[in-house]
Parts: C-alpha cells; structure tokens; sequence
C-alpha cells in the first residue's frame, strides 16, 4: 500500500507536493467539489510538479455528481473531462458519485451506464470507483451497495470507515469484509464521540482501529492507496492540516509492507 492525503483546488499544490516528498508520501490525491466545465485546466502544471518532487496523482475524485445522472443534469461533460485529466496526470483511480437517475431502477441505470465510463478509464490505465452517500450518489444503503455490487460487473468503490459509518450505519469492520473486495480506493480520517459532541482527530487518535481495517483490506488482496482526508473544522483548516497528515501518516505506516 502507499499513502496519498487529499488536495484541493485552492490548495498551493507545490506546496503539497513539496511536504509529500520531505515526509516520504508517496502521492496527492486532488479533489473537486462540484466543479464546473473546464475547471481541469492545469495538466501540464501539475506534471512538472509531480516531476519536480518525485510524487505520483493517486486519485482524481469528482464530487457532487455521477455516472447515471440524466442528461438534463448536465454532469457528463464534466465527468468526462475529469477522466481526460484524471489521465493525462497518470493517475492510478478516477472516483466519482453513482449518480442520482430519475428511475424507480437506480441500479439498473448504472448498470447500463457503468461500462462506457469503465471503458474510458481503462483506456487510461485508471481504476473507476464510487464514493457512497453524499450528493451525486444514490449509494447510501448497504442494501443499495449490495445490490449495486450483484448487479454491475466490475462494480469499483471509494471506501471509508468513517463514511460507511455516517452514510450506511452499519459497521465498518463487517462492511468492509462483506465488500472490500470491490475497494479500488481507500480514504482514512477518524472520529472520537465524547460525552458532549464530536471530534474527528487523525487515524490513530480516533476510536477506529486501523491494523484491522487495513488487515480486511490485505485478506482481499487491497494493495493500493490509502489516502488521508483531514477533516472537521479545526483539523482542515490550513494551520493544522499538514499535522494531520503527518500523525495519520506515523501511524498508517506500520500496518503496510
């Protein structure tokens, strides 16, 4: 496995690159919310960036919308534009929503729509998966995920404990032996219930225990990325995201060789 944390638009992504290769990660995964046609127009930036300091793209993850969205939605353009650019930087995973088709079938539709857009990133030497929950995604329920695995071949997911928690509220241990054989991408954050609220401090810090999640990943045979999203209000803001990063990272390292 190899490490990657998550990168936003307006995020200096030098300076991302450059914190990558004086921590020993591996990767940046860049992240788009809801954007907008042309909003990938940095390619040959980030290349000589990637070169500059030796780091590859692990993901490009397309937000807020989805593979079996009506053509009314307007959303196709954009997701396939983000496939080209998710290619054109060399990236290991494009990842995007199921969609939100007007049909009393949603699995049906993205079983029809899944193999163009699978084929298109095949073409790229990319893996294709989905996150759950979420805008842009009918994938919130674990009968929804079950049912989308049975029914689309090849079916890739954009898994995270902390996610599988919120979204389907079911366990994430359990969640990820039933499924983590469709994971083509991991992203790991925390979390700490406490008497009066919530925290989300780094993995490691939280209540998650990551030695087993990362071994279910091993058992089915997961060897990709593990990407770190800090989260929360204080942790994502620009003074202590880099430490995030930096203890999630101390800690992920051990389970992986």
């Amino acid at each position: 496995m190899r490490i990657s944390f998550i990168v936003r638009p307006e995020d200096d992504r030098r300076e991302a690159a450059a914190f990558a290769a004086a921590e020993g990660l591996e990767g940046l995964e860049l992240m788009y919310l809801g954007p907008e046609a042309g909003a990938f127009n940095d390619a040959e930036e980030m290349l000589e960036i990637c070169d500059q300091y030796g780091v590859a793209i692990s993901a490009v993850g397309v937000w807020h919308m989805g593979l079996a969205d009506p053509a009314e939605a307007g959303t196709r353009q954009i997701i396939e534009e983000g496939i080209a650019y998710a290619g054109a930087l060399g990236a290991d995973c494009f990842f995007t929503g199921a969609g939100e088709p007007d049909s009393n079938d949603d699995v049906g539709v993205l079983a029809e729509a899944w193999p163009r857009w699978e084929d298109l990133c095949m073409a790229e030497a990319m893996d294709l998966a989905l996150y759950l929950g979420h805008k842009g995604s009918f994938l919130g329920a674990e009968s929804q995920v079950a049912a989308a695995v049975n029914r689309v071949e090849g079916l890739g997911l954009k898994l995270d404990p902390i996610g599988i928690i919120r979204n389907t509220k079911a366990d994430p241990y359990d969640f990820l032996h039933r499924f983590g054989g469709s994971c083509a991408f991991f992203h790991a954050k925390d979390k700490l219930a406490l008497t009066d609220g919530e925290i989300e401090p780094p993995p490691g810090l939280g209540e998650l225990e990551w030695g087993k999640l990362l071994g279910i990943l091993y058992q089915h045979g997961y060897d990709g990325w593990v990407s770190i999203e800090p989260h929360g209000k204080f942790w994502n803001a620009p003074a202590n995201r880099w430490r995030y990063v930096r203890l999630a990272a101390r800690h992920l390292r051990q389970f992986m060789a």
